[in-house]
């Protein structure tokens, strides 16, 4: 029966259907078969009730929420991304990388694509991909995320196996970044033997549909480009270079602090 509830999450899922509204339904399925279907119920209250994983993971959202007001988040995706100018079929992984490094800083996976997608997706379409690999390659390119020690699944994992956040991303921190570089080489590939890149016919409609989809300020604020960096490189040199150690949510509240005054 659980195999048979676990396929039809998955068809749920497949299928587009509500995905909280599928995995809720899924575990109380569970629950009525297990006999016991308060449980569902008794564990969703004692993780909501966890102190350490409500402060983390509440401070990591308030942060996201500061960088998207104060459109620091914009200004390093506008940082990261002047540069690439016109690369050909390298414009792929280099906009993949682009991705990546965001994602480390940005711990909100929907304030990050809409950051990098209005800009990263006509730029790619522009410069001669089809439109679903340039939203592949945006979506594949988010997976360094795992590096950001505010990400909700992190701080989850941590508490589990009852170790450090800093200590979970040191242990898989090489293996996300190997995972990470074969996804960008493996959409590479796909893009070559799909055919899914061709020299583009720039015109100045082209040109000008690229200007209105851009949502980046004209000139970077630096200060502002670093912001969302700060919490992690806090993070990385306290457990590094000091005896000291700061939780997740103090280093989140001082990037709050700090770009809110």
């Amino acid at each position: 029966m659980a195999m048979f509830v676990v396929a039809a999450t998955i068809y749920g899922l497949v299928k587009r259907w509500e995905t909280r509204l599928v995995l809720i339904a899924s575990g109380l399925v569970m629950a009525v078969l297990s006999l016991d279907p308060l449980t569902a119920f008794v564990q969703f209250d004692k993780s909501m009730t966890n102190a350490s994983l409500i402060i983390a993971i509440c401070s990591a959202m308030g942060f996201a929420g500061v960088v998207s007001l104060t459109k620091c988040d914009v200004h390093l995706v506008a940082l990261l991304t002047r540069p690439l100018g016109r690369l050909g079929v390298l414009l792929l992984p280099a906009s993949m990388c682009v991705t990546g490094l965001c994602s480390v800083a940005i711990p909100s996976t929907a304030g990050l694509c809409a950051s990098v997608g209005p800009t990263l997706i006509p730029l790619l379409i522009r410069a001669g991909f089809r439109p679903a690999i340039a939203a592949a390659a945006v979506v594949g390119g988010t997976t360094p995320a795992l590096l950001n020690p505010g990400v909700a699944h992190n701080v989850f994992v941590a508490k589990l196996a009852d170790i450090g956040v800093m200590d979970l991303i040191g242990m898989f921190s090489s293996k996300i970044v190997l995972f990470s570089a074969a996804i960008i080489v493996g959409i590479t590939v796909m893009c070559l033997l799909y055919r899914d890149y061709a020299k583009p016919q720039v015109n100045q409609d082209s040109e000008a549909a690229v200007e209105t989809s851009s949502n980046l300020p004209e000139k970077v604020n630096l200060l502002y480009a670093v912001a969302p960096l700060l919490p992690v490189v806090m993070l990385i040199g306290f457990s590094l270079w000091s005896d000291v150690k700061i939780s997740v949510a103090t280093a989140m509240l001082c990037g709050c602090l700090l770009y809110t005054s």
